[in-house]
């Protein structure tokens, strides 16, 4: 869970705890009111079905009603349960896509990890919408997004 002494990162609904946070945590935040939806720390526990079901039925029901979404994801670590879940929500943002709604990832790697920023240009070769990677190093989020070379 993020603290009330966040930092803003310039993306909109992701901000970055100024106080230790046991990343360990899996952090999910359905904020409507910015259409935001933010996945952060590790997603590695048993019980993840139970999150990203839920997970997957709100965005599916804000995108009935809504313009559009984005959803921050800055994990430190997951498994191949959590893959399954992403390539869901990157389905329910492919069809969304394509019957006009605004949708968005922002891929947020931690101090240029190069395994996050490869599985985050790999997640985005099967995107027909907005999928952006960068990288936040402790202090800031940068503004230009990586691509594939």
């Amino acid at each position: 869970m993020i603290a009330n002494n966040s930092i803003q990162t310039g993306i909109p609904g992701l901000s970055v705890s100024s106080e230790s946070v046991d990343s360990r945590l899996l952090f999910i935040k359905y904020m409507k009111d910015t259409d935001s939806v933010t996945i952060s720390g590790w997603s590695i526990h048993d019980d993840i079905p139970t999150y990203y079901e839920t997970l997957m039925n709100e965005t599916q029901s804000h995108l009935e009603l809504r313009s559009g979404l984005v959803c921050n994801i800055q994990l430190e670590l997951f498994n191949a349960s959590t893959v399954k879940y992403l390539f869901k929500f990157i389905k329910i943002f492919n069809q969304n896509s394509a019957r006009g709604k605004d949708v968005k990832i922002n891929w947020v790697v931690k101090n240029k990890d190069q395994d996050m920023i490869d599985t985050g240009l790999d997640l985005k070769e099967f995107c027909d919408f907005e999928f952006d990677v960068t990288n936040y190093d402790g202090d800031y989020v940068s503004t230009g997004t990586y691509a594939i070379a």
